[in-house]
């Protein structure tokens, strides 16, 4: 296979050689303002005599065209979702062609296939191949991270316990400014900052050129740019009143922060340095069922306290960019930092044991768990990029990309008296020690067919390697000393090798996209555990085809539909083969045998624009084979053991919509929403399973421009009770209201945000989760700070003009 994948990749660039007829026409396109190429701009040539169409294509990523056309006299016709339309008349061919140079065209009142309205930036654009929502519109997001713009988007979700899913599933990818990268999206979009992100593109049939992983799809992060020419330099500061809503914890929760970005061009040297601090605390509390049924006997035990968790995280990163001439172009970054999350849960247990069919308990026991589970990440990346354009236009881009993480995660778990918290019932500890050595290389080469259609082919390499050592003792009463219990610790070590080969085509006219592809993947895996001196191994040969049509109708709708096979892959903590102890009421623990997940997933929409509006509606289905499920049975009558198991096949039927308007000059409103019947059949822990349920979630975002420069934006996002394997997870909203002021020619703004409001009454931020089996019950009300308060103010000097690429984590953050 990988003989193959290389004889394909010299294959393909053997053809660099091939050269286009002459008598070309050649030109750029770009944004006036911001000097950015224009991808998927419409250019035809037209016969003045009759005005009947010689040629037509579109733009490529580079804003460039190119247009075979005979010698003579023409006029052409440029046109672009949301862009005035542009004709250059006269327009001379000779025997060796025309270069039309550089073009711009000017933001307009038409939308075409965007949805732009008077040149002003909607919160939701529709591209040939995405969804880009703009951040500008949910400032109820100002001083947050990239999670909190993801609670605006139509089809996203983010429930009490901050777990992030799309389209009801947790699985999709993260690209930051179109890098691929693999990483679990709580984990990255907690820690990069709202301020320093510009768009939010929504990729839900993503083309064989990007990596296959994540059963909804690709969620690309665009951050701010940087300046054309000259110094370019962001300021973010963030602090947070104190908590209104405490709970009556033990701790206060602390927040501020602050980020700046610094970027300087000149000549042919692009500069980027960035850092930040974040202080972002979250207040809890949880109130908690449990009853198991063993040996004749019902044990309960509720429990009440203090759920909450320190987030703290500091990072650095920088960026040399390099142009050596028009068609080589070098890129270097580095970005390296600490990031902590602790959780606290000082929980008060209530256990009582009654004998079946009796009402009066023979056993009580009260005690005081005081549970502290730290993750903690220090981490290194480095990368390097090189892009060549050849002269018959096609271009060869190489990357490669290091990290290093090492992550670690004590765990202490205290029962005590709770008459005397200096009397110890039980003291059991963890450490965790997690180096994580990652590698990935990627060859993409472009080759231009003609002015309409183009061919891409690449190979990938990845590599991982991640090892574990997990200690597990228990304290012995009455002295300082521990003792440990082999059979919850282990060491471990994953190596994962991906090699993997693709090919598309894409045609592009002006009304007609399509684009077709196909990757080959080659993984190996190997899991050594070294307590059971055992290897598990998994081989795989995968094809992954795409196919993607977009139509364009003369009436202002585009209509559109895709299918493409996907991967889910597993994370070395789902496999982690030994017993470990997350917190007082559970054991956790992995399948090292565990199947990754295959999706299939088809897709039909239509986007139709109005003057000032515009529409989207979308339909989706989702196939998962070897479903992963986290499901539990009971260990002991007070724990329940949590096992990661394939659990059979599940799908997915589904609808969203959204809309877009502006009532008024001064206001705008988004609405978005969608609905989806859910459907897993199969088998957990020796138990056949079939749950099924309709599940909904909406957004609404409503700005105001009050004038003066004063603006309001208020928000709510509501995702509907959800059944899961076991049980079931209730209703959660959150509404958010900010005010914001400009001044300084709008350079400097300060915004105050009023974040799950709550005023008392709401029952907002907080949500129970259920879940029952096999000899037990559980239920857990998850309850979070209401009515946090948060003062931010932002300054930049100069306009915004190019994005920065900073690099951000291929591999740690997906295991953090």
């Amino acid at each position: 296979m990988r003989l193959i994948a290389f004889s394909m990749l010299l294959l393909v660039l053997s053809i660099s050689g091939y050269s286009q007829q002459n008598r070309q026409l050649t030109g750029k396109v770009i944004d006036p303002d911001t000097q950015e190429a224009l991808e998927y701009v419409s250019v035809a040539v037209y016969s003045p005599a009759d005005s009947s169409l010689i040629a037509g294509g579109v733009t490529d990523v580079q804003g460039a065209f190119s247009l075979d056309v005979k010698p003579g006299t023409y006029f052409i016709r440029l046109r672009f979702i949301g862009y005035q339309e542009k004709v250059l008349n006269d327009v001379q061919v000779g025997q060796a062609g025309a270069s039309l140079g550089t073009l711009s065209l000017d933001l307009g009142e038409e939308a075409l296939g965007e949805v732009v309205v008077a040149a002003d930036k909607l919160a939701v654009r529709h591209q040939i191949d995405r969804q880009v929502y703009g951040t500008s519109d949910f400032q109820a997001a100002v001083g947050g991270t990239a999670t909190d713009l993801l609670r605006n988007l139509p089809a996203m979700s983010v429930n009490a316990e901050g777990e992030i899913s799309f389209r009801g599933t947790s699985g999709f990818v993260i690209l930051l400014d179109g890098k691929p990268i693999q990483s679990d999206a709580a984990g990255l979009l907690n820690q990069l900052p709202a301020n320093a992100i510009e768009d939010i593109e929504v990729i839900t049939s993503p083309s064989a050129r990007f990596d296959p992983e994540g059963k909804a799809g690709i969620i690309n992060i665009v951050t701010k740019k940087g300046a054309t020419d000259g110094t370019y330099l962001l300021v973010n500061v963030l602090g947070g009143a104190p908590s209104l809503d405490q709970h009556g914890n033990a701790r206060s929760p602390q927040r501020y922060g602050g980020d700046f970005t610094f970027n300087v061009k000149k000549n042919k040297w692009d500069i980027s340095l960035g850092a930040d601090y974040n202080r972002n605390d979250v207040a809890g509390y949880r109130d908690g069922q449990v009853e198991t049924y063993l040996d004749n006997t019902v044990t309960s035990f509720p429990s009440v306290g203090e759920r909450s968790y320190k987030k703290e995280n500091y990072s650095g990163r920088a960026l040399v960019g390099y142009t050596i001439n028009p068609q080589h172009t070098l890129n270097a970054s580095a970005y390296g930092g600490t990031r902590v999350e602790t959780r606290y849960a000082d929980i008060l247990y209530s256990q009582t044991r009654t004998r079946v069919g009796e009402e009066t308990p023979f056993d009580a026991l009260n005690y005081f768990n005081m549970n502290e589970r730290e993750r903690r990440s220090r981490f290194f990346i480095a990368s390097l990029d090189y892009t060549a354009v050849f002269d018959n236009k096609s271009s060869l881009t190489v990357s490669g990309l290091y990290e290093y993480t090492d992550l670690t995660g004590p765990t202490r778990n205290l029962n005590l008296d709770p008459l005397n918290y200096a009397d110890t019932l039980d003291y059991l500890a963890m450490d965790e020690l997690n180096p994580l050595n990652g590698t990935r290389i990627n060859v993409d080469y472009v080759l231009p067919l003609s002015e309409s259609s183009t061919f891409s082919a690449g190979y990938q390499y990845r590599y991982l390697r991640h090892v574990g050592e997990f200690a597990f003792r228990q304290k012995i009463l009455g002295t300082g000393e521990f003792e440990e219990l082999p059979e919850f610790g282990s060491d471990i070590d994953l190596f994962r090798t991906i090699h993997a080969v693709y090919g598309e085509y894409q045609y592009r006219s002006e009304d007609l996209s399509v684009t077709a592809g196909l990757r080959v993947e080659d993984t190996d895996r190997r899991l050594d555990d070294h307590g059971q001196q055992r290897s598990y191994d998994l081989q795989l040969l995968n094809l992954f085809p795409t196919l993607s049509i977009n139509y364009d109708t003369e009436k202002g709708i585009t209509w559109k539909g895709s299918y493409s096979r996907r991967i889910e892959r597993t994370t070395t903590s789902m496999m982690n083969p030994f017993l470990s102890r997350r917190h007082s009421e559970v054991l956790e623990v992995g399948d090292p045998e565990l199947l990754p997940e295959l999706v299939d997933a088809v897709e039909v929409g239509l986007v139709k624009n109005f003057e000032r509006h515009s529409v989207f509606a979308n339909a989706y289905y989702r196939r998962v084979r070897d479903a992963i499920n986290r499901v539990n049975t009971v260990y002991n009558d007070s724990i329940l053991l949590r096992v990661y198991t394939n659990a059979g096949v599940s799908q997915v039927y589904g609808a969203e919509a959204g809309a877009d308007l502006e009532p008024t000059d001064n206001w705008k409103v988004y609405l978005g929403g969608t609905l989806y019947y859910f459907d897993l059949q199969g088998s957990a822990v020796g138990q056949q399973v079939r749950r099924n349920s309709w599940n909904y979630s909406f957004n609404v975002n409503s700005s105001w421009n009050l004038g003066s420069d004063w603006d309001l934006v208020f928000n709510l996002n509501y995702l509907s009770r959800i059944i899961t394997v076991q049980g079931e997870d209730s209703r959660f909203f959150s509404p958010n209201t900010t005010l914001r002021k400009s001044f300084m020619d709008k350079r400097l703004s300060v915004a105050l945000q009023w974040r799950n409001m709550g005023l008392g009454v709401l029952e907002s931020n907080r949500q129970r989760i259920s879940g029952s089996g096999e000899g037990f019950f559980t239920s857990t009300h998850y309850i979070y700070e209401r009515d946090v308060i948060l003062l931010t103010a932002s300054y930049r000097i100069n306009q915004l003009s190019k994005k920065l690429n900073f690099t951000k984590s291929e591999f740690g953050d997906r295991e953090f």
